[in-house]
C-alpha cells in the first residue's frame, strides 16, 4: 500500500514540477556562485558601461522618478543617450535587488542568479517540447546552460545584453517551432505569441 501511494506520489505532476524547480534553481546557482566566491566580479569595458547604467536606473527609482533618456553617471558624466536607445526593463532584475538589498554586490548577484533562473527556465521548456525524455530534456537544459560561450557572456566580457538575447533564444525557437507546426493554441500560448514575447524581452 505505501508503495503504491509513493510510487503515485513521484508520478504525480505536482512532484515532477517541484523537481523540476529545484533542478532549475540548483543549475542557476551553481552558474551564479563562483563568479562572486572572492567577494569581488571583474569587470570589463562592456561591464563598466553597464555598470554605470544600472546606476543610473538605480538612483532614478531609488528618487522616485522614471530614468531619463540620457545617462549622466558614467562615460566621462558627458551625458550619453543610453536608455534613450537601448531597454531598460529586463535590467530591472539587477535594480530591484539593488533597491531591496544594501549590499551592491549581493545585489548584483542576485540579478545574475535571476538572469540564469531567465535561461535554464528558457532552455528547459524548449527541451521539453522537442522531447518527452526526461534525461533528454536534462541533458538540453545542462547543455544550453552550461556552454563556455553564455559564461563568457556574462562574467568574461560581461555583455549583459547578449546574455539577455542568449537567455531568451530558446523562448523565440520554442515559438518558431510553434509556428512551424501551426499549433494555434497551447499551454504557453500560439507560437507567434512566444516569438513576440522572447523579441519584446530581448
Amino acid at each position: 500500500m505505501l508503495a503504491m501511494r509513493f510510487k503515485r506520489i513521484l508520478t504525480s505532476t505536482q512532484f515532477k514540477a517541484i523537481v523540476t524547480t529545484l533542478i532549475i534553481l540548483v543549475l542557476a546557482f551553481i552558474s551564479t556562485y563562483p563568479a562572486f566566491t572572492g567577494h569581488f566580479f571583474a569587470l570589463s569595458n562592456d561591464g563598466s558601461i553597464h555598470l554605470a547604467r544600472l546606476e543610473s536606473l538605480y538612483q532614478a527609482f531609488k528618487a522616485g522618478r522614471l530614468p531619463s533618456l540620457v545617462n549622466f553617471i558614467g562615460f566621462k558624466n558627458n551625458g550619453v543617450a543610453m536608455n534613450a536607445m537601448y531597454p531598460w526593463l529586463t535590467m530591472m532584475i539587477y535594480v530591484i535587488p539593488r533597491l531591496l538589498i544594501q549590499s551592491p554586490m549581493l545585489a548584483f548577484a542576485l540579478g545574475f542568479f535571476i538572469m540564469n533562473i531567465i535561461t535554464v527556465t528558457n532552455s528547459y521548456l524548449l527541451a521539453k517540447y522537442l522531447s518527452h525524455n526526461r534525461l533528454i530534456t536534462l541533458l538540453g537544459m545542462i547543455t544550453y546552460q552550461f556552454n563556455a560561450y553564455h559564461f563568457q557572456l556574462m562574467y568574461t566580457r560581461v555583455a549583459i545584453g547578449e546574455a539577455f538575447g542568449y537567455a531568451f533564444l530558446p523562448l523565440i525557437i520554442l515559438g518558431l517551432f510553434k509556428i512551424w507546426n501551426r499549433e494555434k493554441s497551447g499551454k504557453y500560448g500560439t507560437g507567434r505569441k512566444v516569438v513576440f514575447s522572447g523579441y519584446l524581452l530581448v
